[in-house]
């Protein structure tokens, strides 16, 4: 895992470590599934409430702001989002 502004505390739920937002990614859980979750700002040493925001699964499924379905992305899609924010970016 990868986790910023967070740390597991002695009861085995995660704390923030500082007052601000705290951010985690994890790999290979579950069943080669790498989670991206994150969590609003909190006080130092209060307990931290994950969201999940991205799940990539290992077949190369891509999940956007759920734990459930999963649904595959094809380059073309985005390549068409890629040019969408550009757009956006340049007007």
């Amino acid at each position: 895992q990868f986790v910023h502004n967070a740390y597991r505390h002695s009861g085995n739920n995660w704390k923030y470590r500082y007052a601000d937002s705290a951010a985690r990614i994890r790999m290979n859980a579950p069943q080669g599934a790498i989670i991206f979750d994150s969590a609003t700002a909190g006080s130092a040493d209060a307990d931290i409430t994950w969201s999940e925001k991205l799940r990539i699964k290992s077949d190369g499924g891509i999940g956007i702001g759920t734990e459930g379905t999963v649904h595959g992305i094809s380059k073309l899609t985005i390549k068409r989002l890629v040019k969408v924010i550009i757009f956006i970016n340049d007007g």
